[in-house]
């Protein structure tokens, strides 16, 4: 958990025994579970571990099955208006507002200033690994960035305003910046929510 009140993150072995589930529950109750809130992220064989044993620290909606996408052959998703274009400075009071509204739309993670989320901009734009989706009528209607780590890539702060969404923007930004990693031999990967269909439509619809 990377501060009080985010999610709390448990990853497990695809092997776990009961034993270790046991241990491993004592463990959060202890250390990082309050009887207030608990977003859990975390396998769902662990999480229906809890449930079925009764597990006094869950809250309904409290659970995100967190999982990854790797893509190791695109596909071509619907064809959309516009192109991807790096980030840049110009964009940088857009691309904060992006930002700031995707963290208050992430279930269980907390609101960040429009200070912050203008410093966090900035310094992704300067990373060069930062790119839009700009429309034929030149509006940013979707944004994603990468971090690289040793042979893989990982995807993140994919984003797209809600009156701009199920028009394909985020597929054919996913695609192209999949297609650019796998150009530098990178294996592009992404953490996901398993039960969000919309975003994981998205993704699959790149590969």
């Amino acid at each position: 958990r990377g501060a009080e009140g985010l999610p709390t993150w448990i990853w497990t072995a695809d092997d776990i025994r009961p034993e270790q589930m046991a241990e491993a529950a004592e463990t959060l109750a202890t250390k990082y579970l309050t009887p207030e809130r608990n977003q859990l992220t975390s396998k769902k064989s662990f999480y229906e571990y809890l449930q079925n044993s009764k597990y006094p620290y869950l809250i309904p909606n409290d659970y995100f099955e967190m999982g990854t996408l790797e893509c190791h052959r695109l596909k071509e998703p619907r064809k959309c208006d516009g192109c991807m274009e790096p980030a840049t400075l110009d964009d940088l009071a857009i691309l904060a507002t992006y930002f700031y509204n995707d963290c208050q739309e992430m279930n269980g993670v907390k609101g960040i200033t429009m200070v912050a989320a203008q410093e966090a901009i900035e310094k992704k734009i300067a990373s060069g690994t930062f790119f839009v989706w700009r429309n034929e009528a030149g509006k940013i209607v979707s944004m994603a960035d990468y971090k690289i780590t040793e042979s893989q890539a990982k995807i993140g702060a994919v984003y797209t305003p809600k009156e701009e969404r199920c028009k394909g923007y985020a597929s054919n930004l996913i695609h192209d910046i999949t297609k650019l990693l796998l150009e530098m031999q990178l294996v592009p990967l992404l953490y996901t929510d398993y039960n969000y269909v919309a975003s994981n439509t998205a993704y699959k619809n790149a590969g």
